[in-house]
């Protein structure tokens, strides 16, 4: 959600560098220097501000004239803008590592294989479908307006459709930066279309003020605005309250299985599941730290493979557990890891087990 956020300011920033003459410095190494500081998805500014500078680039080869286009006197400001941030990237506690941050992430082969955020989105999913029709929204709408198409839109358009399909989790950032492209391009193909039935713009009279003729449009907006914040609203409303988030936790998570942890206290080190590593972060640190977590960054790949062929009881995995001390085992009630530690009784028993998690520990 930080970097949600920091992606909403870079993209105002960049688009009203290009379109209103605005200023980048210091503002982007601002954001910059807070966002490395806070969270690993800094890297997205950088490819939005490439984004901008291969789009105005071409713009100005191909002498683009329909749109605003950053001219090469001021192309010299976002050049240093982005040198500017790359360099206050250093100031963070890793320092210069987090130059090589973003290409170590996604060099993490495991994530791509086993994670599903990490995975190319599932088109029979209903909750990826929206992503196809906004995408074929646009591309509609680049078809029917009677003009060329801006090269920095294009570009975002291109780059952010790219990594969706390459990622699931970039399906956000997609809606974000695409949606004032659509937006300015639907507008363009309707009116064109209106005036195509017949119907013309009337203008305005020499006595009306500029002001009076956008007045429609700002009450418009603002109720629109109004409607995503009661919406927004009403969506948080309940998940603050705590009889709501106790059902949450006892409807999808291992909640009565960490009661027990709670009461029973057995002995660790604790190897778990990966889909609940967080949770039992939330819940049992600092009694129990965890194996492993959703922060994949952190342990790398070969780490989460050896992780993997625990899980899944591939030859070796009670040489594992045994050269990491394992003593606790907190996974899925019918992970192949539970089938296998419950065939081995003379080493594990099962002192709990619900529908949903099992907890083994090793015998003396």
């Amino acid at each position: 959600m930080v970097t949600f956020v920091l992606v909403s300011i870079t993209a105002y920033l960049l688009h009203k560098f290009k379109r209103h003459n605005g200023s980048l410095l210091p503002w982007l190494p601002l954001i910059m220097l807070v966002w490395v500081n806070v969270h690993g998805g800094f890297a997205i500014g950088f490819m939005l501000m490439i984004a901008y500078v291969m789009g105005e680039a071409v713009n100005n080869f191909t002498r683009h004239t329909e749109d605003p286009v950053v001219k090469w006197l001021r192309f010299k400001h976002l050049l240093w803008a982005i040198v500017i941030s790359l360099a206050v990237v250093v100031i963070n506690p890793h320092t210069w590592r987090m130059w090589l941050y973003p290409f170590q992430t996604v060099g993490i082969g495991a994530l791509r294989e086993f994670i599903q955020e990490w995975q190319s989105p599932n088109f029979h999913l209903v909750w990826v479908q929206p992503f196809i029709l906004m995408l074929l929204l646009i591309m509609a709408a680049l078809a029917r307006t009677h003009r060329r198409a801006d090269w920095t839109d294009l570009a975002l358009v291109a780059m952010w459709t790219m990594w969706a399909l390459f990622a699931g989790r970039n399906i956000a950032i997609f809606g974000l930066i695409t949606t004032p492209i659509l937006a300015r391009y639907a507008d363009l193909a309707w009116t064109e279309q209106w005036q195509t039935w017949g119907y013309q713009r009337v203008p305005f009279s020499s006595q009306q003020s500029v002001a009076s003729s956008q007045r429609p449009k700002l009450i418009l907006n603002w109720l629109l605005l109004g409607l995503i914040i009661i919406a927004a609203l009403m969506k948080i409303t309940l998940p603050l309250t705590p009889g709501a988030n106790l059902k949450a936790e006892q409807d999808s998570l291992p909640f009565e299985a960490v009661e027990f942890m709670k009461s029973e206290q057995p002995a660790g080190p604790m190897f778990n599941s990966y889909n609940w590593g967080g949770y039992l972060i939330f819940k049992l640190w600092p009694n129990y730290p965890v194996y492993i977590d959703g922060r994949t960054d952190l342990y790398d790949d070969a780490f989460i493979r050896r992780y993997l062929d625990t899980m899944v009881a591939e030859d070796g995995w009670q040489q594992t557990l045994d050269e990491d001390g394992i003593n606790l085992v907190f996974i899925e009630r019918n992970s192949m890891l539970a089938k296998f530690l419950r065939l081995d009784t003379s080493g594990w028993a099962e002192i709990y087990s619900d529908d949903r998690a099992a907890i083994f520990e090793r015998k003396p």
